[in-house]
């Protein structure tokens, strides 16, 4: 089986529109993640499409459902397996998908408002939308199933062959021409891991391919752009090293000089995420700030389970909201792990306190 034709290569921004209305339903609903992967699996049995089967299976049974419930599922009506609520759903999503039949029956429509609140049903129904969307665009240009995401016991017994040496991971890293990002790169490399580097700018990337991984240019909030460069690179793990704080950073212009890190944080972890869960990654790493950020409450040694300050100062307040941001998002993101990281401040040559930086060296011009 062969693809006809890559439908997110050829029109992006239709794919990252329906990207974002799935992840409004995950992040705006109360419907639980449970409950969702089954209306994906019964839409996707009713229509045929096995690349939607096969990823949304392996999401079930990674999320811990149970492999009875999952044969059952084409029969539920059949069976006690499932909860009212579960089939008052099943039953929505088998009408709304079959609408050109029964035009959805008012019987089902009252089973359904008696489990779920009208807000509830609107989101369940948009589930059900951008399923059978998925599916028509799999079906129609023939997407080839077992490229998705792993089940546990996969993922499991690939970590091991990881430890062992036997296997290598796809690792995809955004902001790979910083501080973190040109270190990281050849200690993944020389442990045998395939690394894509992600940066801006064109002059960066020979840096990366140096480094011995393959670059690509891309604006971490242009999410077509994003969602191409993962999508191409197919990794296993997600790298989250994006800032763009300036080499002659003033504190005393703190809100201005963080603004564009702020957007890297909050809209660009979002386009990482969405590409990343698309492409089926399965960890997804973020890096966060442990400096200033944190409560002025206990001792002075924090972790990283320390709450962050409520009542910073003004001009940090925008940038506390995107770490606050970033943390939340990456946490508690549904279908793949999440894992966030809390630096310090960086010393040593190349970061903003080196000897050599222009913060440096005005710290000691005014001294």
């Amino acid at each position: 089986m062969k693809p006809r034709l890559d439908g997110l290569k050829v029109a992006p921004g239709a794919y990252q529109a329906m990207l974002a209305l799935e992840g409004y339903v995950k992040k705006a609903s109360r419907l639980e993640p449970s409950l969702l992967e089954l209306v994906r699996m019964r839409a996707s049995q009713i229509n045929g499409c096995a690349y939607c089967l096969d990823m949304h299976s392996k999401d079930a049974r990674a999320s811990g459902e149970s492999e009875q419930r999952l044969y059952a599922l084409d029969a539920w009506r059949e069976t006690p397996f499932f909860t009212d609520r579960e089939r008052a759903a099943l039953a929505w999503t088998e009408a709304v998908t079959k609408v050109s039949q029964d035009h959805v029956p008012d019987a089902v429509y009252e089973e359904a408002r008696q489990r779920f609140s009208e807000e509830e049903l609107v989101h369940l129904t948009l589930a059900i939308v951008t399923i059978n969307g998925w599916n028509r665009l799999a079906i129609s240009f023939r997407a080839v199933p077992g490229n998705t995401r792993r089940t546990r016991a996969e993922d499991q017994g690939r970590k091991r062959k990881n430890l062992s040496g036997d296997r290598a991971m796809r690792v995809f890293i955004a902001g790979a021409s910083g501080v973190i990002g040109r270190r990281l790169i050849p200690l993944l490399v020389q442990q045998g891991h395939a690394v894509t580097g992600m940066t801006r700018s064109e002059s960066k990337a020979a840096g990366i391919r140096s480094a011995g991984a393959d670059a690509v240019v891309a604006d971490a909030l242009d999410p077509a752009a994003v969602a191409i460069a993962v999508t191409r690179a197919k990794p296993e793990v997600m790298v989250h090293e994006l800032t763009a704080i300036p080499p002659d950073f003033d504190l005393r212009k703190f809100a201005q000089q963080f603004k564009q890190t702020n957007r890297l944080r909050t809209e660009g972890t979002d386009h990482l995420l969405a590409a990343a869960k698309f492409a089926g990654a399965r960890r997804f790493v973020a890096q966060s700030y442990a400096g200033w950020p944190y409560a002025r409450v206990g001792g002075p040694v924090k972790t990283e389970d320390d709450a962050l300050d409520p009542n910073p100062p003004a001009a940090f307040c925008e940038t506390l909201r995107a770490i606050q941001h970033l943390e939340s998002a990456v946490l508690q993101a549904g279908g793949i792990e999440g894992v966030v990281l809390r630096y310090g401040a960086f010393y040593g040559p190349g970061n903003g306190r080196s000897s050599t930086s222009t913060t440096s060296r005005a710290q000691r011009w005014r001294r």
